[in-house]
């Protein structure tokens, strides 16, 4: 018998799988985009970071990353007018382009969602609607 998905499984894995390459990709930018990865992190980040880790001495951007929650992955790529080098050819319009509030209320919504269905039951069906959207 296969096991059947709830809308909730659905929604915390789409989310989770978009987490985990965001900070994938933020991995990879510091390390390309900064001689210390530590120069392209906003110190209120950097500090939340310090806070949580049992060791501050991370190995490498991934390593430090593993310390952030969500929203400060939105705060790394929007950081000292940064995100129009993660997203170079975000300020042309095009059908394509993705303008940096837009991103940033996308990842506000998709926070709030992540929260709601990993700590609530409440209203799957319209949460797994709002997060498709979201990747729309």
């Amino acid at each position: 018998m296969a096991a059947q998905l709830s809308r909730r499984d659905i929604g915390y894995t789409i989310i989770s799988r978009f987490e985990e390459a965001l900070r994938g990709f933020i991995a990879e930018g510091l390390e390309i985009l900064f001689d210390h990865y530590e120069k392209g992190i906003p110190t209120g980040v950097m500090s939340k970071a310090r806070e949580r880790a049992s060791n501050n001495n991370w190995d490498s951007p991934a390593d430090f990353l593993e310390d952030v929650d969500f929203p400060d992955l939105k705060e790394i790529i929007c950081y000292d007018k940064a995100y129009t080098v993660y997203f170079p050819y975000s300020h042309i319009y095009s059908h394509n382009s993705l303008p940096m509030q837009e991103f940033c209320d996308r990842m506000d919504t998709l926070y709030i969602l992540r929260c709601k269905i990993a700590h609530t039951a409440l209203s799957i069906a319209m949460e797994y609607s709002e997060i498709l959207k979201s990747f729309t």
